[in-house]
């Protein structure tokens, strides 16, 4: 079942990436690019804004137009929008590599999202060319000063959906268990108030997060996390995430590699219908890599699981992880795995030590005006005994879940965004009271400010 799962979620991924847009089989007769290089940027945001939303129809038409991608990239840098200015500004470098003005731009873009160094060296390979004009050099040379002075680089997301689901408290898929007696097996019903409650939800996420470079691949970033719902049946949640991060210099004997260690820790609390129900302090020390267009990750996890409503089920986990994204012309394919077991503090907790292994994959895929993205998980665990003597005569326990989730966005004004999501989530087990599916679909809109 693993193994059929695990194909079959790469499968869907490779095709979905693969699968030809309706801009693609019309190109041929598509009109020609309105981008020549002789726009000039609007003066206000407002009018800047517009413009974004106009020339974003003319994407794959432009596809080859370096002048359409500097254009794009001015636009978005003057309204603040680093990380897609960077995309559109890197691209029009790589089918003009020697504009001057472009490569400026580039330069302010990755300054402002906090790759100083990676600035700095752009910005000096500039000042090197022969055929700068005097007053350009002059300009240049005084603007790296104040792009290069090392600063805090924040961002802030909050997104607010409705939507419904049909498992909102959680619930077991069967109606029935059995319990092993000593006289013989005897069947149960659920109470009703157990069964799964479907419903309404609103659901809302604020974030929030900040990075510093401090040069030479080395920078330190926070993020802070919110996100709740609201629905009947008291199975309303809240749940908070901050992590911390801290990027170290390059190891100098990876001569052929961009590799940096960093360490990580994070906190997690979760509150459900009004109860604190887990609570975890996670440390990850990692080894961060770059080569190609592809960037990964790897190294060992440490994590504190508390459950306040149950201590006797705490555990200490310990686990490795690994994980790489890649890009590939228009996509962002990523994998993820881990591999670790969770040691119960209590000897005497149910099924004792678990172990775990989670894989994941995911795709990213910009369209003319959509943004798509779906991601496909496995868990699975296995306890180390028997659960409990009540349950399958006392059956060790195992779990497996699979998660599968989409999302599609597109832009509705300046900074926001039309956000619709969905979510399938099926954990099947050997004790069919931790058998439980869900499925969620979600509409609203995200906001993005810098």
């Amino acid at each position: 079942m693993l193994k059929r799962f695990f194909f079959a979620s790469f499968f869907l991924t490779f095709v979905f990436a693969a699968w030809p847009s309706a801009a693609d089989a019309q190109q041929s007769i598509a009109p020609g690019c309105p981008i020549d290089g002789a726009n000039t940027l609007p003066v206000d945001r407002q009018a800047a804004s517009k413009e974004l939303l106009r020339i974003d129809r003319f994407v794959d038409q432009c596809r080859w137009q370096a002048e359409f991608f500097a254009y794009r990239g001015a636009l978005l840098l003057s309204l603040g929008r680093y990380e897609g200015a960077a995309e559109s500004l890197e691209r029009a470098l790589l089918l003009a590599p020697e504009a001057p003005g472009v490569q400026l731009d580039y330069a302010q873009a990755l300054a402002q999202m906090g790759q100083r160094s990676a600035a700095s060296a752009l910005l000096e390979g500039l000042l090197q060319r022969p055929d700068l004009h005097p007053r350009f050099r002059a300009f240049l040379d005084a603007k790296r000063y104040s792009l290069l002075e090392p600063r805090w680089v924040l961002g802030l997301k909050a997104m607010t959906q409705l939507g419904f689901e049909s498992n909102l408290n959680s619930a077991p898929s069967s109606g029935f268990f059995t319990v092993t007696a000593p006289s013989g097996p005897v069947f149960l019903e659920l109470q009703p108030g157990d069964r799964p409650k479907s419903g309404p939800a609103l659901l809302s996420q604020a974030s929030a997060s900040g990075w510093r470079d401090l040069g030479g691949g080395q920078g330190v970033g926070v993020v802070a996390d919110l996100r709740g719902r609201v629905s009947g049946h008291g199975s309303g949640f809240l749940q908070a995430d901050f992590s911390g991060q801290r990027r170290f210099g390059r190891l100098n004997w990876l001569e052929n590699l961009q590799a940096h260690p960093s360490g990580r820790v994070g906190l997690t609390s979760l509150d459900f219908g009004g109860r604190p129900i887990f609570q975890s302090a996670r440390t990850e020390f990692l080894l961060d890599g770059s080569a190609f267009t592809c960037r990964g990750r790897g190294g060992g996890a440490y994590e504190r699981r508390i459950f306040p409503q149950s201590r006797m089920t705490d555990g200490d986990y310990f686990g490795l992880i690994a994980g790489t994204h890649c890009y590939f012309g228009e996509y962002l394919l990523g994998i993820q795995a881990s591999l670790g077991e969770d040691r119960a503090v209590d000897r005497t907790r149910a099924g004792g030590n678990q172990r775990r292994i989670e894989l994941g994959s995911s795709v990213y895929r910009r369209f003319e005006r959509l943004t798509v993205n779906v991601s496909a998980g496995l868990f699975r665990g296995q306890d180390q005994r028997g659960y409990s003597d009540l349950l399958n005569s006392g059956e060790r326990r195992w779990l497996q879940r699979r998660v599968i989730r989409a999302e599609a966005s597109w832009p509705m004004a300046e900074s926001i965004e039309w956000v619709l999501s969905g979510e399938w989530v099926a954990q099947d087990s050997n004790l069919v009271l931790f058998a439980l599916e869900s499925k969620a679909f979600y509409f609203g809109v995200r906001a993005t400010l810098y």
